[in-house]
């Protein structure tokens, strides 16, 4: 009996650790996304009105 509570908390212990590294990987996939999709839109609207300026 003590072994199957030992397991079950092993088996716990790996599903919440998947749980978190998934839900870290989506939070960071869609940081990205958020900051790329921001850049994109920042550049779209800085660069058409904006005149290139001779360097």
């Amino acid at each position: 009996m003590h072994n199957l509570s030992h397991a079950s908390q092993l088996l716990m212990k790996v599903v919440m650790h998947f749980f978190q590294t998934i839900h870290q990987g989506l939070l960071l996939m869609r940081l990205t996304l958020l900051s790329g999709l921001g850049n994109v839109n920042f550049r779209r609207h800085v660069a058409i009105p904006s005149i290139p300026k001779p360097s």
